[in-house]
């Protein structure tokens, strides 16, 4: 039996429960995206404490060793961010994927996402899913962090060579 032969209580049994999951897509998105403000803002943090900590001690330090000892946190943060956008990303997919299920639903109940045109498929998997709008915000994002964490620490390594810090 297809979805458009159910009957009514079981149309809406269906559309609830994809109700449901779009929900819990959102939810699961932001929470990974709460972890990694909360990773990056800690990884800025620590770097200012160590670039601190290290303008304070003049103990001779060799400029490559102290460019390696500072790279660490930022190669930390750019690796995570890198790991943890392509989880939010795959978890926003998860979400569009049941967005396009509603919509691929022919039924007499109005439509909860009016603007589906009629010539778009839903994908068959969520690889397979063009990225939304909410997914290239999140990629323009990590992509500014990373540009961030570059700036920032070549920054850091030329105050250091010229003696500003």
């Amino acid at each position: 039996m297809s979805p458009n032969e159910m009957p009514n209580e079981n149309k809406i049994a269906g559309l609830e429960q994809l109700v449901s999951l779009i929900i819990n897509q959102d939810h699961v998105a932001n929470g990974w995206l709460k972890f990694l403000l909360t990773i990056e803002s800690a990884l800025v943090i620590s770097f200012a404490y160590l670039v601190n900590f290290l303008a304070d001690k003049d103990i001779g330090f060799h400029i490559l060793l102290y460019c390696l000892i500072i790279a660490i946190l930022p190669a930390f943060g750019i690796i995570s961010i890198r790991l943890l956008n392509k989880i939010i990303i795959r978890e926003l997919n998860w979400q569009k994927f049941w967005v396009d299920g509603i919509r691929a639903l022919d039924s007499d109940f109005p439509r909860i996402y009016s603007s589906f045109r009629e010539d778009e498929k839903r994908t068959e998997s969520v690889g397979e899913s063009p990225q939304g709008y909410i997914s290239k915000v999140v990629n323009k994002f990590s992509i500014s962090i990373i540009f961030f964490w570059f700036v920032i620490y070549i920054l850091v390594v030329i105050c250091r060579c010229i003696g500003i810090l």
